[in-house]
Parts: structure tokens; C-alpha cells; sequence
């Protein structure tokens, strides 16, 4: 109980920009756990404390959009049996562009360690702005704190044309993207989201939720692996970064979110993040 008491008065001392990859634990001489943000010379079993993660800066973000990710990182915290109430809560965060990092809470101490941190206890979804944390999905609360740091209200990535075909044929709508889940995928299907965010690409997401629902899509789509994606007519089963690029770029979709400020200079684009291969999830 005194190591929790000595780390939450840790984090109360140490500074926002230093408090999330900055943090250390160690041993003292006298065989006691320490926290702190520079451990002595003397310390033994010194481990660094990451406490959440935080998403890369994108300098294809506006300038609002980098500013307010600078001062107030966004994280959702989810669990493995969060399903629909999860998706409502990406799907915000989604449609206002917001970059945001997210925090599978697996263990029982994942679990305990988050709730000393945020003195939430046994709700998920939980929204970090900054060092603000969200209890449960409201999206009216959500919606105003982001408001309240500066976040766009929508997203400013949303592509309204496609780009224009090299072939002929009325292809003048980008095909629509749909993405299909079931209740156990969740590092493949966070995986696959993140993708489709980091292009800036609107899709919506079905979960399949009953036996029915299932074997209704497997006659569908002869896929029987989750996450599958569909674009257009197309089926691409499992999550496989390189052949979602592929069918996305042959669908006419940007590359990168196509991110741009107007009252600011260009910046140049960040190069592409190449995701490897991954093996199917089912």
C-alpha cells in the first residue's frame, strides 16, 4: 500500500511531459521499492514504467490538430470484453479525426495498475484527454472535453471525390469500405483500424454477433476469418497489411490521410509507415 501511496504522489510531482515515459521504479540499499523520474547510481533493479502509450506525431496533421495532440495525448483504454460500446467509442474518435493510441487492459494487473492511475474501477471504455480520464461511453461528455482541447469537431481528412480514374467507366465514387469483427478479435482487429485511421479512410465496422449472423456472412464472403474487409465487391480475409494497401490503392484511396492545414506552411509528408506482415487471426 505504501509503494501505491509513493507512486501516485510520483506522478502528482512529476512533470505532463515527462509522466508518461519518464518514470522509474528501483530498489533501494534498504531493500525498499522507490518511483521516481531519475533513479540514484546505486539503485538496483531499476525498471522504466511506461503508462500508457502515446501515438506518434503526424506532421500530415493540421497544425489544431498537432497542437491539441501535444497538450492533451488521447488513449482509450478497452478490455477484451468491450464490444459494441468500444466501437461506438473508435468511431467518435474516428469521425473527428482524432489520432489516438489504444490501451488493451489483458491482466489483472493491467486492470489494478489502471485503476490507481485513474481511480476508475471495472469500466470500460475509459477516454484519456490529457490527464483527464472518462469513465464509460457518454458521447456528450466526450465530445466536450475534446472540444475543450482544442480537437476539430470533424474530422478534416474525409475525401469527398475520388481521385480521378486512369480507366474508363463511371468509377467516380471510391468504393466503400466495410470491416467485419467478431467479439474474440482484438489485436488484429486494433491493428486493422489503425490502418484504415492512419489512411484516413471512412468505413463503417459490422460486428457479427450471433452463430446466424456468422454462417449469414461466411455464404457471403467464403471468409471465415476476422477481421475481413471489404472494399467494393471484394473480400480480404484475415488482416494482412500489404494486400489491404494494395486493394485499397487499386480502389483509389489515399495513401496517407491527406491532412493539411491552410493557414500554415506545407510540411512535408512523413514517409508511409509499413506495417509487416502479420499471420492470420480467425
Amino acid at each position: 500500500m505504501k509503494s501505491i501511496i509513493l507512486l501516485l504522489a510520483c506522478l502528482a510531482i512529476i512533470p505532463s511531459g515527462v509522466q508518461a515515459e519518464e518514470l522509474f521504479r528501483w530498489v533501494d540499499k534498504a531493500g525498499k521499492m522507490n518511483y521516481g523520474d531519475v533513479p540514484p547510481a546505486d539503485a538496483t533493479d531499476v525498471e522504466r514504467i511506461k503508462l500508457s502509450s502515446e501515438p506518434a506525431q503526424n506532421e500530415d496533421l493540421p497544425y489544431e490538430t498537432r497542437s491539441a495532440q501535444q497538450n492533451f495525448p488521447v488513449t482509450l483504454y478497452v478490455g477484451a470484453g468491450c464490444g459494441e460500446t468500444c466501437d461506438q467509442a473508435r468511431s467518435l474518435l474516428s469521425k473527428r479525426g482524432i489520432p489516438f493510441s489504444e490501451k488493451l487492459l489483458r491482466t489483472k494487473q493491467d486492470v489494478e495498475t489502471f485503476n490507481q492511475l485513474s481511480g476508475i474501477d471495472g469500466v470500460v471504455p475509459v477516454l484519456a484527454v490529457g490527464k483527464d480520464f472518462l469513465k464509460g461511453f457518454l458521447e456528450s461528455q466526450w465530445n466536450s472535453e475534446l472540444d475543450i482541447a482544442g480537437y476539430p469537431k470533424i474530422a478534416p481528412n474525409r475525401p469527398h471525390k475520388a481521385p480521378p480514374p486512369s480507366a474508363p467507366g463511371d468509377t467516380s465514387q471510391v468504393a466503400p469500405v466495410t470491416l467485419y469483427v467478431v467479439a474474440n478479435c482484438i489485436e488484429y482487429c486494433i491493428q486493422a483500424r489503425s490502418l484504415l485511421a492512419e489512411r484516413g479512410i471512412p468505413f463503417s465496422e459490422k460486428s457479427l454477433k450471433t452463430q446466424e449472423e456468422i454462417d449469414a456472412f461466411k455464404q457471403l464472403s467464403g471468409s471465415n476469418l476476422s477481421p475481413t474487409l471489404e472494399v467494393g465487391k471484394s473480400f480480404l480475409k484475415g488482416f494482412q497489411a500489404e494486400q489491404w494497401n494494395n486493394e485499397l490503392d487499386i480502389a483509389g484511396y489515399p495513401k496517407t490521410a491527406p491532412y493539411r492545414a491552410p493557414s500554415t506552411p506545407s510540411i512535408p509528408a512523413a514517409a508511409s509507415q509499413v506495417v509487416p506482415a502479420n499471420p492470420i487471426a480467425q
